[in-house]
């Protein structure tokens, strides 16, 4: 971040989406320059931004952007352990078996294992209850689970999640 720019917080929201705040004062925020060092590569896309001014004689410019969570998470279980997961948020039309391949492959690159389980918040009619992954181990088996309160468009891997989550509570 430039040292006139200011990132003033990063919220992992329950949508799944993750909420930038950035100020600068005396000039607009450098958008670019935000996304550039805040933005995972694999989430450039679908985020949204409002910008705003405040003040009168000193100008504080503010950037609000949102996007797409794609890498790790604790997710809060059952009793209120923590767990490290990966939390993966869909692309209009991409497939889910196709985000839990990603978000295995993320869990593999983080912990040189596959994860063992999956979670959606719902399993389409007459799924699977267990995927074969292809890419960061073939061979290697998660199985599948559903939980309401899973962000809408998202999957969550990782090695203890099943039975499904008791609440999620996403922290970076």
């Amino acid at each position: 971040m430039n040292n006139d720019q200011t990132l003033l917080s990063s919220t992992l929201l329950t949508t799944g989406m993750v909420s930038l705040h950035v100020m600068r004062v005396g000039a607009p925020v450098d958008v670019e320059l935000v996304i550039e060092q805040h933005v995972p590569m694999q989430s450039r896309w679908g985020w949204t931004m409002s910008t705003w001014e405040e003040g009168q004689q000193i100008k504080r410019h503010h950037l609000n952007l949102c996007f797409p969570k794609r890498g790790l998470v604790e997710a809060r279980l059952a009793g209120d352990r923590l767990v490290q997961a990966v939390l993966w948020m869909l692309q209009p039309g991409e497939r889910i078996s196709m985000g839990i391949q990603d978000a295995a492959d993320t869990f593999w690159g983080a912990f040189d294992v596959a994860p063992a389980a999956a979670l959606v918040s719902k399993l389409p009619d007459g799924a699977p209850t267990e995927l074969k992954l292809t890419g960061c181990s073939p061979g290697a088996v998660v199985k599948l689970g559903a939980k309401e309160t899973m962000p809408k468009s998202a999957v969550l891997v990782g090695m203890d999640l099943l039975p499904v989550v008791q609440r999620t509570n996403w922290m970076e």
